[in-house]
Parts: structure tokens; sequence; C-alpha cells
């Protein structure tokens, strides 16, 4: 899981075996020793540098930075991890993470598990299996009803209770098609009345003194919804410091004004990019203006990279997938998507139907 039995034998690992799989394999078969029963423990701090090499020689990810940025979660805890060592070396290892859920008004504890990941010598030995329940068991123990995961081994966790629940919903289309589009249905508006002004928007790179419009907008679209994560200025903080993105651009109320100005009230949109990728596009309903306009900028850029698609992920609902189909472009609202589905297991039924009624 990226994105998402304990007899063994017991022997120590050369510290290459991290990077070279045939030196495991070697030191497993040259070192023939009485079977010994490896326990799943929760790491430590000192286990953080181990635990980076091994997932970087699997599964070439996270990166330091983005590790780093795990470690710097609210509330992150080095005991969020579970491990399987021979001797000093990490094997195996399990991030369980606690994260709130809103339904409405009602705002659920959910656990989240990632990066689930065994050596390759080692696999087969029930490894993955002992770290899911140790991180089922603490979530439950934490007080989560539910456990999400996005993970590319449906199989392996539905066998052990998980079932797929949700879907993918983004948009794909060529920038210069949807940019097409946009300049149609603006031709196509009707004009402004005499003696009255056509309200004006612009779009310009956001400023990281303006988090609180952020905040505001995404409370403002997603609050009313089933199942969106729940974000707090501490949690804003640790998303943009993260700087998993590239850029933001923010739709204003009128001109874009002067750069030492704080134009906070003024922002009724914004959009997160990475490459050619929107991560998250949000518009006020009082200013439906902002959402072409921010498209007009997205696009814009794209064609400057040269990129040949641009992609929009966003909830099915949003009104973006009926300008991106319109201009020849897919809405895909598929359960996987590159062989990752989101999977879930209700760990306290009982008061999961109780918090809902």
């Amino acid at each position: 899981c990226a994105h998402g039995g304990l007899s063994d034998p017991s022997f120590s690992l050369p510290e290459q075996a991290l990077t070279s799989h045939s030196a495991a394999r070697g030191a497993a078969f040259d070192q023939p020793v009485a079977l010994k029963r490896q326990a799943v423990e929760h790491a430590t701090a000192g286990d953080h540098s181990a635990i980076l090499r091994m997932l970087s020689a699997v599964t070439r990810s996270p990166s330091t930075a983005e590790f780093q940025a795990q470690l710097d979660l609210p509330l992150y805890d080095p005991t969020d991890r579970f491990v399987v060592k021979y001797g000093p070396q990490v094997v195996a290892h399990c991030f369980a993470v606690s994260r709130m859920l809103d339904f409405e008004s009602l705002r659920i504890p959910v656990g989240m598990v990632d990066q689930l990941v065994t050596l390759p010598e080692l696999r087969g030995r029930g490894y993955a299996t002992a770290l899911l329940a140790a991180a089922e068991e603490q979530l439950a123990e934490d007080g989560a009803v539910f456990a999400l995961a996005w993970t590319d081994r449906v199989r392996f966790f539905r066998e052990r209770g998980w079932t797929c629940c949700g879907r993918h919903s983004f948009s794909e289309a060529s920038p210069r098609d949807l940019l097409a589009e946009l300049e149609v249905r603006r031709d196509g508006q009707p004009a402004p009345r005499f003696g009255r002004r056509a309200p004006q928007t612009s779009v310009r790179l956001w400023w990281h003194y303006e988090r609180s419009a952020l905040l505001r907008l995404h409370k403002q679209y997603f609050g009313p919804r089933v199942g969106a994560f729940h974000r707090n200025d501490e949690s804003w903080q640790w998303l943009l410091a993260r700087r998993a993105f590239d850029r933001i651009f923010v739709a204003l109320d009128g001109p874009v004004g002067d750069v030492t100005e704080d134009a906070s009230d003024r922002i009724v949109g914004y959009a997160i990019a990475s490459g050619s990728r929107v991560v998250e596009l949000v518009t006020s309903p009082d200013h439906p203006e902002a959402l072409p306009m921010l498209l007009r900028r997205i696009c814009g850029d794209a064609i400057e990279r040269d990129d040949c698609a641009v992609r929009i992920d966003a909830p099915p609902d949003h009104s973006v997938h009926e300008i991106v189909a319109a201009s020849g472009g897919r809405h895909h609202h598929c359960q996987a998507d590159r062989c990752v589905a989101p999977m879930l297991k209700v760990l306290d039924p009982q008061r999961f139907v109780t918090q809902l009624c």
C-alpha cells in the first residue's frame, strides 16, 4: 500500500541487503538457524532512517522531503509506525494515522493505513498480515470506527476483511480544446445591460498570508458534504509546508490590486496544481465566473509547458466535469486508477451505526 503467523528464521541481514535483494537472499540461505518468532513492534524515532532506506529500496518512495513531511504531521508520533526487524534492520513496515472525517454536521474519527511494505525476500511469511492486524487494533483503540487505505493490493486487503469503497473522480482534456470551449462559452454570454458593468474577476498566484481564504472556501464547499477529511488551520499549515504542489491560483472578486493588499476577503476561488494536474479546485457558489477564469489560467500554463493534457480532480457532481466533457475530454469515475483503489474496513460497526443514528 503506497500512496496505500509470525514463525520465521532469525538471522541478521547485512547492511547492503536494504539495497541489494540478492544479498539478502544469499544471507537467508547461508545462515540456517533455529526458528524464532518475530514480533511486530512500534517504531521509535531512531528507526526513521532505517524505515526510509527500506521504503526507498522497495517502492522508490517516498522521497526524503516527503518522508520528513510525514514526520511533521500534526500530532505525529513514531509509534504510529509498526515494524518488523531482523537485528537493527527494518524488513517490514506499516504506517497508521488517525484522521477526522466530516459527515455533514457529524465528525467521525477514522484511521489511515499506508506504506504497508515488506522486503521482497521475506514476503509470504505473514509479516504484512501481522502488521495490518496491529495497525487495525491500534486505530480501534484510538477511537477510529473504520480504516481507509489506497492500495494496489486489493486482493490482499479483501482477504483480510476489507472492501472496495469509493471511486476516483477526475477529468482529463487537452488544454487547447478546453480553452477553446471556455472562449465559446464566454462569447455566448449575453451582453450586460446598459449602464451596468459586468462583474470583474481576476486570477493571480496565491500569497501565504491569505491562508484564511483557502480555509474559508474549503469549509464552505466541503462542509455540507459527506466523507471529506476535516481540515483545521493546523492541517492547512502542514499541507502548505509540505509543498506537494507547484502553485496555487486564486480568483479575486475585482482587480488584482497592490502587492501589499490583503485581499483574503475578495478571494472567491482557488486551484492547487501539481504539474499538469489540478489536485483541488474550489469556487464560491456566489461567483460562478470564478471557475472559467481559473480554468483559463490553468490551460494557459499547461500550453506554455507544452503539456498535452490537464487532469482535474474534483467530486463527481462538480461542474468542471461537464465543461471538460463538452470540450471533448473525458470524466473518469472509476474504482481503480493505475491499479490503486480505495478500500475500507469497519473496525467498530456498533459505534459507527450509533454515531450515524
